[in-house]
């Protein structure tokens, strides 16, 4: 982010738009730890990162925050527990008040 600032002069917007989903029962994840990283990585933490990195200079630009989510952050459905996990998390981090 520091360099991006540096170079573009600031930022005034981070779209973080990210969507890798899984679709199976949790009980018959045979790897729950491969399968965990592979769906918080870029939904959850991913966004973390970008979002604490960007605050400081979105807040210095008074710009704007977008992340993508998804009903299943609100509303699990089945077969898709890990990622509604992530998404649930993103919304949450979302939620921040600077």
């Amino acid at each position: 982010m520091e360099k991006a600032a540096k170079e573009l002069g600031g930022i005034d917007v981070l779209v973080y738009s990210v969507g890798i989903a899984m679709h199976t029962r949790f009980e018959d994840i045979a790897d729950l730890k491969k399968v965990h990283d592979t769906i918080f990585e870029p939904n959850f933490y991913g966004a973390v990162w970008c979002i604490h990195f960007a605050l400081p200079h979105l807040k210095k630009s008074k710009g704007s925050l977008i992340a993508m989510s998804s009903l299943s952050g609100q509303l699990p459905a089945p077969y898709v527990s890990l990622y509604s996990g992530a998404k649930n998390g993103l919304n949450g981090i979302c939620s921040i008040r600077t």
